[in-house]
């Protein structure tokens, strides 16, 4: 379809779709586009745009609109529907109607960014991108359009700054200096512009341009302003001087096939081709002929594995590189190169590729005779349609067909897959040929969940359906849709992940109802802790056609919404699961908050999130973007600043960027006027420099500022979190006796508010450091119980549980023998339903053997070897995730609860500050409506246990024997 097109560079330009340029000597209307075109999204309110239109006239802005509206409308008519749009009080551009130049500008710039990052080749999509800029400088006059040109500006530079560096780096660095250059970026006058470009020249490794701009500025306030530059943009300059610059990423062509298990017969022809590939002469083409499925990819594989072994060679599958691959990107030499998918549009490429890395000779897969000069040519047996193959035949046949993108990672998953594939199609090598087009277009994953579900309504898969049938089942249901019901989907298939469904319908314009309907229909699935997930096929679908556009005023409204959403929220984690399966989604909408640059919603966003999730949680990408956008942040309130820097801080600090943290710290410190600062300010700057010197292994500076906090520290928590830091710091340069007494001094400030996570690594820290430290001696009862006493507030069950059992322990070695058994026997109860891992078993050794000793000295000798045998069927069970553990765990608690009801029967009571817990456990353990076997699966676990042995036995005597 012909769309209307806006320029904007190099002055203002209306086209109508024939290509006729629009005149008009309406400098008001001129406004109102250049206005809306500025806009991220292309949409104003109509009476804020009024008084940005009319802005020189005081009164009657409202009714100027609306004939202003009026005659746009009248004008644009005779060329076709209008690209200008009123919805209620919103003016707006549709985009499916017009072309800006600018959106196609910020388009190029951001697929750049995400092509080099995935290792593809991106010098053809700068071309692009050179040959339609020019100066961006529009008509001066009214304000409103110099203040969205500089934010727009501004934007350009962020995007720059955030996608273009981290990609390319010093490999294109001339090409990023030309792009700020011609389009106009530097304001010589603005503190905020030369610290983005300053950090872009940083980027790219040009120190002359950092100087250059830092002068320009400088020039630029003493000549205006008779001013001088900022403490911040000076601290900006000395960042930028001593950052190092990204070195981007190389062009990679090649891949790795799938590794065959079976040979499918092939042995006799790979063996024939690698003897033709080593007696070639450069310039020797290899073809192997054959039609779709005959095994080509499979038999490229065989051969390229074997010649790997001692030759130079490189697989490339030619459907996943670009037509317009320039050679000068390349950084691959080879003697074979081993061609897959071969066509004729591939055929300058084939020749390129191999002139480019001095290859000798290359072996083509092709469906037909190339035509290449000098080729020899080999066809390859085609199997039938009707042929019937096997599990793992049919296994290789998939895997021969599909390329490592598709494929899952884990091995188990891939074969998973394979299998379901094998068994729908029973075999057949033509059904599993169109099985394979679907998972293609569709993904792996999505292509089965397509193939099992109620979208297919065609019926069973077979041979000869079209490979585009099932495109056009789910189009015609998402046709079917009511305008609300598809603009869910339409919000899901742009986030692609999981969303919490409160978030989604905080926003107004998703109710609860809808959602149920598409989970009901089946494109919407219920995801754990109550988020929600369009269903791939769907989402792929979708997002290929029309009706999957968002309206950019209904998508900034939905961003705006979950933005105010998570900040209400951010200080309630314990309630709200749900997030943890929403990372991603809540990454897009910060992602377009932070690329707005209009207000400070996408840091206020990015900080709100690093209160629910550890930094660890977040993409390299979005941390960069928060810290680009800080950087450039002008008139920050002096709390938000520092909840900003924090966040930005600990972001770096989890993705290992330390000396970017360092820097980040310094620009901080000299930024703001700590004294002004409130203690809670001071403490958290403190606290995040000295996270930084411990990345950058300086402990002493780092416990200098840990020491300096504490000062400021403004409640347990934080004493608690600093403490926790400085016993960190201490064991991290073997000071383990200081890191055991900042551990306990720690555990002296435990609240109910403490977060639990860090509670529990310091407790467990000071029983592993105790331990250690002191081998020989008992450890400290009353040290334990307060602990307890502490931890009891915060109720941590784990926590608790631990300390009971190192409670049980030092009073068996403190000879207070009668109640020790108590303490352990709770502890470990209670652990275990706390979580049946691996590594509670490993935290529990110690105690069971303790135990166990108790027991036997008890007189009660059948419960001792009961303990002890599980103890060793728990230590070597190597997955905790089948049948046998679930046995084990029911044994477990039955044996643990005789112990307890004999100690009871032989007079020795229950502590009173255990009353509760073992109430606890008997409740657990009543909820067991089935009899436990004991004694019969002791006895097998027994049996088990000794044939090991004598196996172990077996093994060492055999090793005797070979040594």
């Amino acid at each position: 379809m012909n769309r209307w097109h806006i320029q904007l560079f190099s002055g203002f330009r209306l086209r109508e779709p024939g290509g006729s340029e629009i005149l008009t000597k309406s400098r008001r209307l001129i406004d109102l586009l250049i206005i809306l075109a500025l806009q991220n999204d292309c949409s104003y309110s109509r009476h804020a745009l009024a008084k940005q239109v009319f802005w020189d006239i005081d009164e009657g802005h409202d009714s100027r609109m609306r004939v202003l509206l009026s005659r746009a409308t009248q004008k644009f008519s005779p060329y076709g529907k209008s690209f200008l749009r009123i919805t209620g009080d919103t003016v707006w551009l549709d985009p499916a109607l017009i072309e800006i130049d600018l959106t196609s500008v910020i388009q190029l710039i951001e697929e750049i960014g995400s092509e080099a990052i995935a290792g593809r080749p991106v010098k053809r999509i700068f071309e692009t991108l050179g040959s339609m800029i020019s100066p961006l400088e529009l008509s001066p006059g009214n304000p409103s359009v110099d203040q969205a040109l500089a934010a727009q500006k501004s934007r350009l530079r962020y995007l720059i700054q955030s996608k273009l560096v981290p990609a390319t780096g010093v490999q294109f660095s001339t090409s990023i200096g030309s792009l700020i250059e011609i389009l106009g970026l530097e304001d010589a006058a603005s503190s905020s512009c030369c610290s983005q470009l300053m950090m872009i020249y940083a980027g790219i490794g040009d120190i002359g341009a950092i100087h250059r701009v830092f002068a320009r500025h400088e020039d630029a306030l003493d000549y205006d302003f008779g001013a001088v530059v900022s403490s911040s943009t000076h601290e900006v300059y000395e960042l930028a001087l001593s950052t190092e610059p990204f070195e981007g990423r190389s062009i990679q062509v090649s891949s790795v096939p799938v590794s065959p298990t079976s040979s499918f017969g092939f042995e006799a022809f790979i063996q024939k081709l690698n003897s033709l590939t080593r007696t070639a002469r450069k310039g020797d083409f290899i073809e192997i002929i054959g039609s779709p499925g005959s095994g080509k990819s499979h038999a490229l594989a065989l051969l390229y594995f074997q010649l790997k072994i001692d030759t130079a060679v490189l697989f490339i599958d030619l459907d996943r590189i670009d037509q317009a691959l320039d050679t000068e990107e390349l950084h691959e030499t080879a003697t074979v190169i081993l061609f897959d998918n071969y066509a004729a549009k591939y055929r300058s490429v084939v020749q390129h590729l191999t002139l480019a890395t001095s290859a000798v000779i290359a072996v083509i897969a092709t469906e037909s005779v190339s035509g290449l000069p000098g080729s020899v040519k080999h066809s390859m047996p085609s199997l039938s349609a009707g042929t019937s193959l096997e599990l793992g035949s049919g296994t290789e046949f998939i895997l021969s067909m599909l390329s490592d993108n598709v494929l899952p990672e884990d091995s188990s998953t891939r074969f998973r897959y394979c299998s379901e594939l094998v068994n729908l199609t029973a075999g057949n090598p033509g059904a599993l040929i169109k099985a394979a087009d679907i998972v293609k277009s569709l993904g792996f994953k999505a292509g089965l969940e397509f193939i099992h579900s109620d979208l297919l309504s065609y019926g069973p898969l077979t041979v000869d359906q079209g490979a585009s049938s099932f495109r056009k089942v789910i189009l015609e249901q998402i046709n079917g849709l009511s305008p609300s019901h598809l603009r869910c989907c339409q919000f899901l298939t742009r986030l692609e992940q999981p969303i919490a469904v409160s978030a989604i319908v905080s926003s107004g314009l998703v109710n609860p109802g809808i959602i149920r309907d598409l989970c009901s229909i089946g494109f919407v699935q219920m995801q754990q802790n109550h988020s929600i997930k369009i269903v791939e096929p769907v989402r792929l679908v979708l997002s290929s056609v029309k009706q999957g556009q968002t309206l950019p005023e209904e998508w900034g409204q939905l961003c705006d919404s979950v933005c105010h959403w998570i900040q209400k929220f951010a200080h309630d984690v314990s309630n709200h699961l749900e997030l943890s399966t929403s990372i991603v989604s809540l990454e897009v909408i910060c992602r377009v908050l932070l690329e707005r640059g209009d207000n400070l919603d996408g840091l206020k966003m990015f900080e709100a999130m690093s209160k629910w999730f550890p930094g660890a949680n977040f993409t390299l990408d979005i941390v960069l973007q928060a810290e680009a956008r800080l950087l450039s942040a002008e008139f920050l309130d002096p709390s938000d600043w520092v909840s900003f820097v924090v966040a930005v801080g600990k972001g770096l600090f989890h993705k290992g960027h330390y000396k970017k943290l360092l820097g980040l710290c310094r620009w901080a410190a000299n930024f703001s006027d700590f004294e002004v600062l409130g203690p809670e300010g001071k403490y958290r700057l403190l606290n995040l420099f000295g996270l930084a010197y411990r990345g950058n292994e300086l402990p002493e500076d780092a416990q200098r500022c840990y020491l300096e906090a504490l000062r400021f520290a403004p409640s347990n928590e934080s004493k608690v979190t600093l403490y926790f830091n400085l016993g960190c710091l201490a064991e991290s340069i073997s000071q383990h006796k200081d890191a055991l007494n900042y551990y306990e001094m720690a555990a002296t400030c435990y609240s109910p508010r403490t977060d639990r996570r860090l509670m529990t690594k310091n407790t467990l820290d000071i029983l592993r450091l105790r331990s250690e430290i002191f081998p020989d001696e008992v450890r400290s009862v009353g040290i334990l119980y307060s602990l307890f006493k502490e931890s009891s507030v915060a109720q941590d069950r784990f926590t608790q549980a631990i300390i009971l059992t190192g409670i049980g322990e030092s009073k068996l070695k403190d000879t207070q023998a009668e109640d020790a058994g108590h303490y352990m026997i709770i502890g470990v109860f209670l652990c275990f339903q706390t979580g049946f891992t691996k590594n509670t078993v490993i935290l529990c050794e110690p105690t069971f053997h303790s135990l166990s000793l108790f027991l036997r000295k008890s007189n009660l000798v059948r419960l001792s070897n009961q303990i002890e045998i599980l103890a060793l069927s728990l230590r070597n069970e190597p997955n905790l995730g089948g049948e046998l553990p679930q046995i084990l765990h029911l044994v477990l608690n039955e044996v643990l609860m005789q112990c307890l009801h004999e100690l009871v029967q032989m007079g020795i009571s229950i502590p009173l500050d255990l009353q509760m817990f073992f109430a606890e456990c008997d409740s657990i353990q009543a909820r067991n409506k089935e009899p436990v076997p004991v004694i019969s699966i002791m006895e097998s676990l027994s049996l088990k246990l000794s044939s090991r042995r004598a196996e172990e036995e077996d093994e060492v005597v055999e090793d005797l024997k070979h040594s």
